[in-house]
């Protein structure tokens, strides 16, 4: 009979499974553990980490608005018809008001700044002369002026035949007027804050060219005086007006406050009630002075 000895394991080897099985343990849970926090792209962002970047807090604003705004949210809500209406600080350069800026109306002779501020950019170019013979024995100076201070609509469409009328639309694209067409004669209050920038930051244009421009703005009759110059008592106002009586009364125009303070302003609507927009010059004045 074959007597079988019992081998007894020292103490030490005991010792030495036990730590084998203890870091075989901790090598699987580390596995696991790597397996579901492992990036799920080369960004090097987490399931976790990308769950909760698609769920941003969301910014508390907290801002009233101005009195500006709160008195063109009333005014505009007090009208029956629609308007367009954009308040600009032309210090600090940056939207004082606004209400239905690209909402587009029929621009009746407001497209005339337009046509006017080309103009006087070719002049600036050298591509036309302010002495040039023009039209019925006036040159081309006076026409740039009567188109402005007088509207004069032979002058204006003979200036936009020359520039030509899509060639315009083109250019005014590029100015980031995008709402605006001279061919079918419609624009914003959005847009014509941006071309009475453009006018009284003189760009594009020389300190002479923008004079004669804001001078055919400020001396004109009184028929086009009725809107924003009839409420804005103490400033100076450089303003032109689109009409038919009516049926619809815009107005565009640089204020400038007796504290020297300057502002773009452009109220386009479907009434012809000039009233209307010279009480909110007034209010407006009011608030800014």
């Amino acid at each position: 009979m074959v007597h079988r000895k019992t081998i007894k394991v020292p103490p030490i080897k005991k010792v030495g499974l036990l730590v084998l099985a203890s870091v075989s343990i901790a090598l699987a849970i580390f596995v696991v553990w790597a397996t579901f926090s492992a990036p799920s792209s080369d960004t090097g962002i987490t399931k976790n980490e990308k769950e909760t970047a698609k769920k941003p807090d969301k910014p508390k604003n907290n801002s009233k608005p101005s009195k500006l705004q709160l008195l063109v949210d009333n005014w505009a809500k007090n009208q029956s018809y629609d308007v367009g209406i954009m308040i600009y600080d032309l210090d600090k350069k940056k939207v004082s008001a606004k209400h239905n800026v690209d909402k587009t109306f029929f621009s009746a002779s407001l497209y005339k700044l337009f046509v006017v501020y080309e103009g006087y950019k070719r002049v600036d170019k050298g591509q036309w002369s302010l002495d040039d013979a023009f039209l019925a024995k006036k040159n081309r100076g006076q026409c740039l002026n009567l188109a402005i201070s007088k509207s004069d609509s032979s002058c204006a469409t003979s200036l936009l035949g020359e520039i030509g009328a899509g060639n315009l639309n083109e250019i005014n694209r590029k100015y980031g007027i995008k709402n605006t067409d001279v061919i079918n004669l419609y624009t914003t209050a959005g847009d014509m804050v941006k071309i009475l920038k453009k006018i009284w930051y003189k760009d594009n244009l020389s300190k002479k060219s923008a004079n004669l421009l804001l001078d055919s703005m400020l001396n004109q009759p009184i028929d086009y005086r009725y809107g924003l110059p009839y409420g804005f008592t103490k400033s100076k106002v450089y303003n032109k007006v689109g009409y038919e009586k009516d049926k619809y009364y815009h107005d565009a125009a640089i204020v400038v406050t007796p504290k020297g303070r300057h502002y773009a302003v452009a109220v386009l609507t479907n009434s012809f009630n000039y009233h209307q927009i010279a009480d909110l010059g007034r209010q407006i004045e009011q608030k800014i002075l």
